[in-house]
């Protein structure tokens, strides 16, 4: 179980996270709502150990994992950007973390693709990342975000630049994969339709703290 405990963080003298208590069981997708500026992203980059918090701590499995590096709490984290490598093509952005955890080169090819295929992209799998749609480098950062298994999925409006259709397509994909692979998972969003569609729970981050919405 993923649970942050009495998280606070300061940014610039402004206090965007305060007293943060949260618990996440795996196969669980718990939603936080806020608008742009509230808080939501940096609370991901604390739980994947790319910020350190001010205050509290965060753990996984019972275990006190805030001074952890983030490549060894083996949680993945979407950015809103993608992030993306423009040096590499498709099918290698998405088995690079597959290429970290030791798998061969072919057999990260080989699975990279499987995924590719999965979220409608494998005849892009040879192709460079700069000239696809933003909807479309959406898509590869999404299956580049699954294909590790990771233990703590961490998305930030991960379905911004897609279309209703695929939307909706991917929202289920997400649903049986966070089950299936019991992926404890915290999403962040705007757009409350879609954070009831994906959250078992939801939360409103307010004035630095969390709200429960349903």
């Amino acid at each position: 179980m993923l649970e942050l405990r009495h998280v606070g963080k300061d940014w610039q003298a402004r206090e965007l996270l305060r007293d943060i208590s949260l618990s996440v069981a795996p196969g669980e997708a718990v939603a936080i709502l806020g608008p742009s500026g509230c808080g939501k992203s940096t609370l991901l980059k604390v739980i994947a150990g790319l910020e350190p918090p001010d205050a509290g701590s965060v753990h996984w499995a019972g275990q006190d994992v805030t001074r952890m590096p983030p490549e060894r709490r083996a949680f993945a984290l979407m950015f809103q950007d993608f992030a993306l490598f423009p040096h590499l093509n498709v099918q290698d952005n998405v088995g690079f973390g597959l290429i970290e955890q030791g798998v061969g080169k072919a057999q990260s090819r080989a699975l990279a693709c499987d995924m590719l295929e999965r979220f409608g992209m494998g005849a892009f799998a040879k192709s460079r990342v700069q000239p696809l749609s933003g909807g479309e480098q959406q898509r590869v950062a999404l299956a580049r975000a699954l294909i590790t298994r990771p233990r703590v999925l961490l998305l930030d409006e991960p379905f911004s630049a897609l279309d209703a259709e695929l939307r909706q397509q991917l929202r289920e994909e997400f649903r049986q994969r966070i089950g299936a692979l019991q992926i404890a998972t915290v999403w962040v969003t705007h757009d409350e339709s879609e954070a009831r569609a994906m959250g078992a729970r939801g939360f409103r981050l307010v004035n630095a703290g969390l709200q429960p919405v349903w």
